[in-house]
């Protein structure tokens, strides 16, 4: 595999298939879209090797991010079942919830939420003898080490976590729709605004990607045979990707390393249920015209428990290829951090995987099996 460690010069602004309507308030997406990563290393190939997509080969096995670096420590999207002492910045007790049945509640019907039977328990957090204060979900990253410690179920520090706040602000700026033949702007409804994000001094984004070094790949047929070969190509000046909407230029440094060698020490169990963390967004489409039609997450699980899910983005679909597909121009993607549980149906040991994966989404559905 090869990482990238990108630094963006300047603002970025990552879009979603929200539709956006002048005279409203545009917001950058955070943490972005693996496949906006993965096109804009593959835009650095086609660059330097005039290479295009043939016959439906890409250059990519899988990708895998991105994901934030700080002083050389790598950050995931917090788990949705961590949890703070509610409306305290400064806070110091964390609690991670876990599953509860219909059995251990007395006040609670979960047959009378809106899932129905449709799930049988509940992620909850039931306050300890003496506690004073309420919890709230944690919004924001978690380093490697603080993600071992919670799939370890060992505690978790303060020092683990990063603030949405440590990580990025907000740069709100107002644009003008423009008629370009007159150079005037062209409705009264022309003002907008944009939000857009500025990476703090100290933070970057990682990527890795893994080449497809097939017989038959695109890359074999080119005569890029090993990772070596592939690397010296990221390694021509200038060593700079177009990232985001608004394609701002962000420089980058390559190196060969397993992504997966980051979850050593990972100690998976043996328990007949599973906890899935959605490391990127979740994304599960409608198959048309076969026996899967699934279009969301309890569609797909037919063992689905319980679980948090930390809302969801609008994922745009542009091409006439990808809406014949999959018939319908925009679909739902849950974000990353969703904890989700099921009994064991994956038929895999592996503890880093992709559930759904699907090429138009590339790097999507990354999950940790716990």
């Amino acid at each position: 595999m090869l990482k990238f460690t990108i630094e963006p010069y300047d603002v970025l602004f990552f879009g979603s298939g929200k539709p956006f309507n002048i005279g409203s308030n545009v917001k950058s997406i955070f943490p972005p879209f693996p496949h906006s990563f993965a096109a804009a290393v593959y835009a650095k190939f086609v660059a330097e090797k005039g290479n295009t997509i043939q016959n439906d080969k890409g250059i990519y096995k899988a990708v895998y991010g991105p994901f934030i670096e700080k002083n050389g420590i790598i950050y995931f999207p917090t788990p949705c079942d961590i949890l703070k002492e509610k409306k305290k910045e400064d806070f110091e007790n964390i609690r991670v919830a876990r599953r509860y049945e219909q059995n251990q509640f007395k006040l609670i019907n979960i047959g009378d939420t809106d899932l129905e039977n449709k799930i049988n328990s509940l992620i909850w957090a039931k306050p300890e003898q003496g506690e004073s204060h309420d919890f709230e979900v944690f919004k924001g990253f978690i380093s490697v080490e603080g993600l071992k410690k919670w799939y370890n179920g060992e505690n978790i520090d303060k020092e683990d976590l990063l603030k949405f706040t440590d990580v990025f602000v907000r740069d709100e700026r107002v644009s003008i729709r423009i008629d370009h033949a007159t150079g005037t702007v062209q409705s009264e409804d022309g003002l907008y605004r944009e939000n857009y994000l500025q990476l703090k001094k100290d933070i970057k984004f990682v990527f890795w990607i893994e080449p497809d070094f097939v017989d038959n790949s695109l890359l074999r047929e080119k005569n890029i045979e090993n990772e070596k070969k592939f690397k010296e190509i990221f390694e021509k000046q200038p060593m700079v990707l177009k990232l985001g909407g608004e394609t701002k230029t962000a420089k980058y440094s390559v190196e060969i390393n397993d992504f997966k060698d980051l979850f050593n020490g990972f100690n998976k169990g043996n328990s007949e249920i599973k906890i899935i963390l959605f490391l990127t967004q979740g994304i599960f489409y409608q198959r048309e015209n076969t026996s899967q039609n699934r279009n969301n997450i309890l569609d797909y699980f037919n063992s689905f428990l319980t679980g948090v899910i930390d809302g969801y983005f609008i994922c745009g679909i542009n091409s006439k290829y990808n809406k014949d597909k999959y018939g319908k121009k925009t679909i739902r993607s849950i974000k990353p951090g969703s904890v989700v549980y099921l009994k064991d149906n994956l038929y895999t040991n592996d503890i880093i995987t992709f559930l759904n994966q699907n090429d138009s989404f590339i790097g999507s559905n990354l999950v940790l099996i716990k």
